[in-house]
């Protein structure tokens, strides 16, 4: 018995075959298939996928034979994985090289072979489809062609089972990389379907992924609306506001999962999709943000007790000094009565800030009361610039209305004084002796916009993401004249949204800037 060579890449063949992963997986029904197919073309008994290792052929596929691997020095595979093409044995029993093997000698009584070598991309050949009779035969041009057209599939399977190999580990790799992300991370498929809890999100919410209907996503997971209270509505969940095209900056949820403290979340999203614009999915973000909103509660009940506390006796000092500077109470010096003014003015700024802070308490809280009803623009406008006209005259500013005509809407007018009041307020200070400011109000597709427009200084654009922020206020060198409490545009969002418009403005360092409120018809 001959026993084949070793070939002279051997150590790197071996290392293409381990590269695969291959070696005693479970049978494959893919491969299978092959090797019935070709066992059924040529009508032979047995049909293997036999794998070339250091010490032994193993089976990936097998018709006809029990075994999974013999011993390499009995196997004709050993023979042909040196061939380039097919190599063929047509009766063992009078062929020299294998006429003493066991494998013709005994079970399986081999007589006739035929082994086409795979090969692949690298040029090694790691084992071969290979056809066994147990009676002598021939094969054709024809029968070849075909065999080795079998063997292309048979190394397709192989590529194929390779790149799922590859793809599992990058998916592997891909969950080690998520579970570490110190934030939680939910995804959907392209059909809407949960698809991927990280390790933070399935602690948050203390389950994993829930083959479940979108619009019990809430009830599952226990979401809830920011105030901790209101259930999450199915289109506000931001996994599917993601999933629907809308990116989601900024949406703070509350989670509050069963043996956990309520938790307070910050969520980011967006869609996924190939470059070539296919939908893959939605991905959602969500950073913890509850010692952030603890600070912030705290914050907000230390202004509030402090401002209740001193709303009161502010009042009454602010009235006291009001009395004894018109001498109510008898004449005042001259040099005390300056000190008096200087006092009362620092006494009103200070009531200022107190109501601004009070305001802004309730907006938070949503405990302002609002009370719409028909009201007309024009008076409206009419009214905010006579209220602020004295103001103004003190800059040097003019104000002019730019609209006379009648536009009814359903506002509570009080807030939209109030509203107004800063926005012109603030025109009149960033603007120069001689300057004017307008409002006016005209008709934007379906929506009315009302404008406050001026000419000065503008916004820095460093400053301009900034500026409905609380206590946000611009720097400038002459800042403590135009001071405030940084708490007016704050409250004109709160207000303005709460009544169901939005606010926004357009400004150009130098060339001034315009504020504007949209009101729906």
């Amino acid at each position: 018995m001959q026993v084949a060579e070793i070939p002279h890449n051997e150590q790197d063949r071996l290392k293409a075959l381990l590269k695969l992963q291959i070696l005693d997986t479970e049978p494959d029904a893919t491969f299978d298939a092959i090797t019935s197919l070709a066992a059924t073309l040529f009508q032979v008994p047995i049909v293997l996928v036999s794998l070339i290792d250091a010490q032994r052929q193993w089976f990936k596929s097998k018709q006809g034979l029990d075994v999974c691997q013999t011993d390499r020095k009995l196997a004709f595979c050993a023979h042909a994985i040196l061939q380039s093409d097919v190599f063929i044995v047509e009766d063992a029993a009078q062929d020299e090289r294998f006429a003493a093997n066991p494998l013709v000698c005994a079970i399986p009584n081999i007589r006739f072979y035929a082994g086409c070598p795979l090969i692949d991309a690298n040029g090694f050949a790691l084992g071969t489809l290979c056809l066994i009779d147990r009676k002598p035969r021939q094969m054709t041009e024809q029968d070849k062609a075909v065999l080795r057209k079998l063997a292309v599939l048979v190394m397709d399977r192989l590529k194929e089972h390779k790149q799922k190999l590859q793809t599992e580990h990058k998916l592997q790799l891909l969950d080690l990389l998520l579970d570490s992300i110190p934030d939680a991370l939910v995804a959907c498929d392209s059909d809407g379907h949960l698809e991927q809890f990280n390790k933070v999100a399935r602690d948050w919410h203390g389950v994993d992924v829930r083959k479940c209907e979108a619009e019990l996503w809430s009830h599952h997971y226990n979401l809830y609306e920011e105030n901790g209270h209101t259930v999450l509505p199915v289109e506000r969940i931001p996994l599917l506001r993601a999933f629907h095209g809308e990116t989601v900056v900024g949406q703070t949820i509350c989670i509050k999962s069963k043996g956990q403290a309520p938790r307070w979340v910050s969520c980011r999203g967006e869609q996924l999709k190939t470059r070539s614009g296919q939908l893959l999915g939605a991905l959602v973000l969500m950073h913890d943000i509850s010692e952030q909103k603890q600070l912030e509660q705290m914050k907000t009940d230390f202004i509030s007790t402090v401002s209740h506390e001193l709303r009161t006796p502010i009042t009454a000092i602010s009235g006291g000094l009001d009395l004894v500077i018109n001498q109510v109470l008898g004449p005042i010096p001259d040099k005390a009565l300056a000190m008096l003014k200087v006092a009362s003015q620092n006494s009103k700024r200070l009531q200022l800030l107190v109501n601004d802070l009070l305001d802004m308490e309730k907006l938070s809280a949503g405990k302002m009361d609002f009370y719409l009803q028909p009201c007309d623009l024009a008076e409206e406008c009419q009214q905010a610039i006579a209220q602020n006209q004295p103001y103004a005259d003190k800059f040097g500013v003019q104000l002019r209305i730019l609209n006379t005509e009648p536009v009814r809407m359903q506002l509570d007018s009080h807030r939209l004084q109030q509203v107004l009041s800063n926005l012109l307020s603030n025109a009149i200070k960033y603007s120069t002796a001689g300057a004017e400011v307008t409002l006016g109000y005209t008709q934007v597709q379906d929506k009315i916009r009302i404008e406050v427009k001026d000419s000065g200084e503008g916004i820095p654009l460093h400053f301009q993401e900034k500026i409905f922020q609380r206590f946000a206020q611009a720097d400038g060198s002459d800042s403590k004249a135009k001071s405030g409490t940084g708490l007016g545009l704050a409250i004109s969002k709160a207000i303005i949204e709460s009544m169901g418009g939005c606010i926004g403005f357009h400004s150009v360092p130098g060339e001034g800037t315009v504020f504007f409120c949209d009101f729906p018809l």
